[in-house]
């Protein structure tokens, strides 16, 4: 059977703007729960009680966590993304079990990699032996949270964006179980509570997505993925390895303690875009309805780029103004003082960030793939080489520069990449 992947129907899909708009409000406010109920309650908490030594050891091991639970996920759900339009409901119901078992298949064999390897990483990088609580159960939470994303591809191409917000809604609000539990196990808490979060909450998805099970696999919709997963994969992490790098090359040479105040800046930072960027998760299963870049009048590309630039520059604010606050509430005036420059840097560095992920949806979609990987190495390398040199005199105020830095001069390659092709296709 032949598949027609190159099919593409309007870009609503039989949905009014007025759709659109409410699906936005639905996901921003079950996405705001679900990162500001780790970021405003839970990570501060752990933080007071922990230390700031032992929270910048868990922050540590949560950034690989992260990154898998980010990567595997992405990296396969794009490419359905990206094709489903070309098939009918059963063969969609293949192509999200196909996906689907290559979710766990490589979830498992990383989760065994992270358990073998992590304790040779914590030896190099001063972290704390707390991390030894966590490896085994946060790796069965990655397991199942990366299972859980795979099945509600499902609900995000069929665009019930609302059913996605009530299940991601119920998912934060049992993150607040960790602050009462705390008090009767303390640091058994963290990983026994992730565990019980992750179970109930894909328990709650399960019935309306059993229906994936009936797919049939086929040679032809895995060679989809083999051709696309390992593309976007490799950019996810090297988007991620942003961060990450700057993190362990501040507890490289300096101490876990630091990268908890680098954490306290970006975490805030990363809270307040985060609700605008899921725009981004919304715009893109539209936008790949269109069959080409053309199709996109010039008012169209110039509102949705304004609006990511205006969003910048209204959250750069924000941060300005209400940051001190944040912080000092949420982890203490001692981490403010010590990543205060941290975050003016930052914030201005993610003006142009915002304006990136809503330019990703075009680069997706219609750019080939080399435009990805190589301005997500570039923007890498950058940051990398920044931290090494400076970060050893002038410490987790070189990583902010070398953040701000990276993001700027990859969001102006995109762009100027973008604006050539949208003229080239538009004569």
């Amino acid at each position: 059977m032949k598949f027609n992947f190159k099919y593409k129907p309007n870009i609503l899909a039989g949905h009014s703007i007025q759709d659109f708009i409410q699906y936005n409000i639905y996901y921003f406010v079950a996405t705001f729960l679900l990162i500001g109920i780790q970021k405003i309650l839970v990570f501060p908490f752990l933080a007071k009680k922990l230390g700031a030594e032992q929270f910048g050891s868990f922050v540590l091991f949560m950034t690989i966590i992260n990154i898998v639970i980010v990567v595997i996920p992405t990296s396969i759900n794009l490419v359905i993304i990206r094709v489903h339009s070309g098939l009918d409901d059963k063969q969609k119901l293949g192509l999200i079990k196909s996906g689907l078992l290559l979710n766990f298949l490589f979830s498992v064999i990383i989760c065994i990699l992270f358990i073998v390897i992590f304790p040779v990483v914590a030896s190099l990088f001063k972290i704390d032996p707390i991390y030894k609580l966590f490896l085994i159960p946060l790796n069965i939470y990655v397991l199942i949270y990366n299972v859980r994303e795979g099945l509600l591809i499902l609900q995000r191409i069929d665009l019930k964006f609302k059913e996605i917000a009530i299940y991601n809604t119920i998912f934060a609000l049992l993150f607040i179980t960790i602050i009462p539990m705390y008090s009767l196990l303390h640091e058994k808490s963290i990983p026994i509570g992730y565990l019980i979060i992750a179970t109930i909450s894909i328990l709650i998805v399960i019935p309306k997505t059993v229906k994936i099970l009936k797919g049939v696999i086929k040679k032809d919709i895995l060679k989809e993925f083999y051709t696309y997963s390992p593309s976007f994969a490799f950019v996810s992490i090297m988007e991620l390895l942003l961060i990450a790098s700057s993190r362990y090359i501040i507890s490289f040479y300096r101490d876990p303690a630091q990268v908890a105040y680098f954490f306290a800046a970006t975490s805030l930072v990363q809270m307040l875009i985060f609700p605008f960027a899921q725009i981004r998760t919304i715009l893109l299963p539209f936008i790949s309805h269109k069959k080409d870049l053309k199709e996109f009048s010039k008012k169209e590309v110039r509102s949705i780029l304004l609006t990511s630039f205006g969003v910048g520059v209204l959250l750069f604010l924000i941060g300005i103004i209400f940051g001190k606050l944040i912080i000092t509430l949420l982890y203490g005036y001692e981490y403010y003082i010590h990543s205060r420059l941290v975050l003016y840097i930052v914030l201005f560095g993610y003006i142009f960030h915002i304006f990136k992920i809503y330019l990703k949806n075009f680069i997706i979609v219609f750019f080939k793939r080399n435009v990805l990987i190589s301005n997500a190495v570039i923007m890498l390398i950058i940051n990398v080489i920044i931290n090494l040199i400076f970060v050893p005199k002038y410490g987790i105020n070189a990583s902010a520069a070398g953040l701000s830095i990276s993001l700027i001069i990859s969001a102006i390659m995109w762009y100027v990449v973008f604006l050539r092709k949208f003229s080239k296709d538009k004569k």
